[in-house]
């Protein structure tokens, strides 16, 4: 019976069972659109086989030497390198991620050899393989060198950043193991993501104390705030989708124009490329509060030449959890104290939310100078409005429904290897529908059309230097209805913008009589144009110098400016029982600066360490005020200022078994108007503190992560008589995975918020306490080339 189940697993059976029921379950969701049982029996009863089969595998396996190749220097993996067995016919390359296995190997005593270009050959000796064991093992290649005569041979030299930016790629996205975008950012220093649930909520995000109006995010180059409210909600983007991240602090207008006063989140898709191995994925999450979400990702290469992915992802919770009825923190301790638990605390109702998320990507070469990518995003949700402390009541049957759509077309042409122009055209539009009819009504509908065209130009005059010369065109098209009081509705309004941007930055070789031996010089200044904020100029300088390879040091800093124009809430709001707009607000404008520096060793493994102080001056800052009448009114804070630091210190041991990651922001955002109430106090919502402290162990078959974050009180209003009270938030995950031969198994359990701490990301919506999740992913890959 063993050797059946091993005989149907190395088959081709398993692998079209597989997609069978991936097929089926893909087209069940996506007609379903329902919610409260995600995961069929046909899921469960494919994960159980898979495992069950995984598991027999475990016990006698036909593969008897398996392990990966590592850079003996950085611990990146080697792919492509030989493994063979020597005076034997047996040999395996590994693959992407340095793994490579030997099988049906006979009972003995053999040598290892390991080669890869660029690399010294190792042999291994008194390699024992015997019967149904799989031996494992590690081996670090280090780098050959080669002595020309005559010939000096240097190596092109890494470009040093001017700027902070945190880049964060697909594979170590893979390796957190998270389920939302939001959940992969909020780790980087400087980043607080504002929540008001958990996979039901909103996530916003503010960078460096700012406000999340002030962070532009880009899918594929493209805008996706809305322009009414200008703030864009990360939970809309599948995971399964992001193959990197670019994460920009500080004001970065120079290059990206309006509404990137406080930072940008660049979030890339790119498809398949075709020397990966073509892959389909599924997992499903399982978490309290009847949480499930499925995902399932498909990447293959079609006609030799077309390469794409698509991902589809379906989400649901309920979401309902018990909480305090009174959010003065002193009357539930006094309650507590008391034991009188029964009248003083409800149930959260209404927090559901049913989310599907489709996403496709392409690129088509049509010679190796000319290349067509193209991305279409697909969201539909629906979720319930939750009420504040007080309001509760008033929105136990409100609801709001989301729809994105987007496509994105980018074409790239390369005249020369010095010369390369890109031609992107975007268009997005995004729907909402607000709907409550018990005490408090009312229905109303937007509709934000967003057209995008940029032309970008990349010129490399001298060996040193990279030009970029582009323009954009955006034309923003919003259209609100106010269903029950057709006289409250803003109408349809348009706004167009126009910007043009040069940049160029300069590497140079500095002499030998210095200590610094590289230096980058940046310089990029754009004009807009728009109704609202006429021939503005936003220039950027940054200047950067390093020294070393293996020991290496770095200072950088850098100046300029940015500016935001206001949302059209702000500016057209008609006047309602909770918010008036003003439609005298003036653009927000910041001078920004910074200067840093980092250090990275390789002392027992990867140490890197940095700090960065950073200084923001913004002018005409938007903050919205509570009115003696209890409306919010839009006003502009002539001066405000926002100072501090990040730290951070990160260590990786060799094989990158541990990994321990120390981040931390100071930032103080004071207004400095000159009011009498506010003038020198801290701006609401602002978090002084951010600190998170990680710990990852990754070894064979094992994962395991424990963090821990700690977050200042933040004030509600501009006098700063009331607050949010502090928290710290512990989360752990246990993992286990294993591959066998193109088939890998991840299992994780995952715990948040060990401590049941009561806090809240915004105000008055408290947040849930102690949660539990379980994970599983299958991945298979096929062609592999």
């Amino acid at each position: 019976m063993k050797k059946y189940f091993l005989y149907l697993l190395n088959s081709k059976t398993v692998p079209r069972l597989l997609f069978a029921a991936w097929k089926q379950l893909f087209w069940r969701k996506v007609l379903a659109f329902r919610s409260s049982h995600l995961a069929p029996r046909l899921l469960r009863s494919t994960i159980f086989a898979i495992l069950f089969s995984t598991s027999l595998s475990f016990a006698q396996s036909n593969i008897k030497i398996e392990g990966h190749v590592y850079d003996h220097d950085d611990g990146h993996p080697v792919p492509k390198a030989t493994v063979r067995i020597l005076n034997t016919n047996y040999e395996s390359k590994s693959d992407n991620s340095g793994y490579f296995y030997l099988e049906k190997i006979p009972v003995g005593t053999y040598t290892l050899e390991i080669s890869s270009f660029g690399y010294e050959n190792q042999k291994i000796p008194q390699m024992i393989v015997d019967v149904d064991v799989t031996t494992q093992i590690d081996v670090r290649l280090r780098k050959r060198i080669y002595f020309l005569p005559g010939i000096e041979v240097t190596a092109e030299r890494m470009p040093v950043e001017t700027k902070s930016i945190k880049t964060i790629e697909r594979k170590e996205i893979q390796k957190m193991e998270v389920n939302t975008l939001s959940e992969v950012i909020e780790s980087v220093s400087g980043v607080f993501v504002q929540k008001s649930g958990t996979v039901a909520g909103t996530h916003q995000v503010s960078i460096r104390g700012s406000s999340p109006a002030h962070v532009l995010i880009l899918l594929d180059g493209q805008k996706i705030n809305p322009s009414g409210t200008g703030v864009a909600d990360l939970n809309t983007i599948p995971l399964e989708m992001v193959e990197k991240i670019e994460i920009l602090k500080g004001g970065q207008s120079a290059i990206y124009g309006a509404d990137a006063l406080g930072g940008v989140i660049n979030i890339i898709t790119l498809p398949q490329k075709k020397e990966e191995p073509s892959q389909i994925t599924l997992g499903n999450h399982w978490g309290k509060w009847e949480t499930e979400i499925f995902n399932s990702s498909f990447s293959n290469t079609f006609f030799k030449k077309l390469f794409a992915k698509f991902a589809y992802t379906h989400q649901y919770t309920k979401n309902d959890f018990k909480m305090w009825v009174y959010d003065d923190p002193k009357m539930r301790e006094i309650l507590k104290r008391q034991g009188e638990n029964g009248d003083s605390t409800t149930t959260r109702k209404n927090a559901y939310k049913k989310a599907s998320n489709f996403f496709f990507a392409t690129n088509y070469p049509f010679s190796s100078a000319t290349e067509l990518s193209f991305s279409g995003h697909i969201y539909q949700a629906k979720n319930g409005l939750l009420g504040s402390y007080g309001w509760m009541v008033a929105y136990q049957r409100a609801w709001a429904e989301d729809e994105r759509k987007l496509v994105s077309l980018k074409l790239t042409h390369s005249f020369s290897p010095t010369f390369l122009v890109e031609n992107n055209l975007g268009f997005s539009r995004f729907g909402q529908h607000f709907h409550n009819d018990t005490i408090h009504v009312f229905n109303s509908k937007y509709v934000d059309d967003i057209i995008d065209f940029s032309l970008l130009a990349r010129l490399k005059i001298f060996k040193s230097n990279q030009l970029r010369i582009g323009a954009e065109f955006q034309k923003d098209v919003l259209n609100h209805k106010d269903l029950c009081n057709p006289d409250k509705s803003m109408g349809k309004i348009k706004r167009e913008t126009f910007g043009a941007f040069f940049s160029d930055e300069q590497q140079f070789i500095l002499p030998k009589l210095l200590f610094f031996k590289d230096l980058n010089f940046n310089f990029a200044l754009r004009w807009d144009d728009s109704e609202t904020l006429k021939d503005f100029l936003s220039p950027q300088v940054g200047l950067a110098v390093s020294r070393g390879e293996r020991y290496r040091i770095t200072l950088k800093t850098n100046y300029g400016k940015s500016y935001r124009q206001p949302s059209n809430n702000a500016l057209f709001w008609k006047e309602d029982v909770f918010a008036e707009g003003n439609p005298d607000l003036l653009p927000e404008k910041s001078e920004h600066s910074e200067v840093g520096g980092e250090i990275h060793l390789l002392w027992m493994g990867n140490l890197s360490a940095g700090m960065t102080y950073f200084h923001n001056f913004v002018t005409d800052l938007i903050e919205w005020h509570r009115q003696f009448d209890g409306r919010y009114h839009p006003v502009n804070i002539s001066r405000a200022k926002i100072t501090g630091h990040e730290d951070f210190i990160s260590w990786k041991s060799p094989r990158n078994i541990l990994e321990v990651n120390y981040n931390n922001t100071v930032c103080l955002a004071k207004d400095k108007s000159g009011d009498r109430l506010a003038d020198g106090k801290f701006i609401p919502f602002r978090p002084r503190y951010l600190t998170s402290l990680s710990f990852k162990v990754d070894y064979k078959i094992f994962e395991i992560l424990y963090q821990i974050r700690w977050v200042s009180e933040r004030f509600t209003g501009p006098a700063n008589t009331k607050r949010e009270e502090p928290y710290h938030l512990e989360d752990l995950g246990f993992g286990l995975k294993k591959k066998l031969m193109r088939l890998e198994t991840k299992l994780k359990w995952e715990w948040r918020n060990l401590n049941d701490e009561e806090y809240e990301l915004i105000y008055r919506h408290p947040m849930p306490g102690r949660e539990w999740g379980i994970n599983l992913a299958i991945a298979w890959e096929f062609n592999r080339q």
